[in-house]
């Protein structure tokens, strides 16, 4: 496998609420834009999919198998050769 020599990357940054489904229609647009851009690799901060009270992250907690990752994975065979979350 040859690796390039550099690699365009998009940092992404958004202020994430307690809505995940627009969360995630955020990020969709934002990945839209940077693969676009000709970034190859993506990086999202910690809180992507949610911001909000301790309390209520405890209610959208999900296993690595739920549809949060799931709109990682299909996101990043869809846009991008690579993708970071958090």
């Amino acid at each position: 496998m040859v690796v390039p020599r550099f690699m365009r990357v998009a940092a992404i940054q958004l202020s994430s609420q307690a809505d995940v489904a627009e969360n995630l229609l955020t990020i969709r647009g934002l990945l839209e834009e940077a693969s676009r851009g000709g970034a190859a690799l993506a990086v999202l901060p910690e809180g992507f999919a949610f911001l909000g009270l301790d309390g209520e992250k405890r209610r959208i907690q999900q296993p690595l198998d739920g549809s949060i990752v799931g709109f990682l994975r299909d996101e990043a065979r869809r846009t991008m050769e690579a993708r970071k979350a958090g």
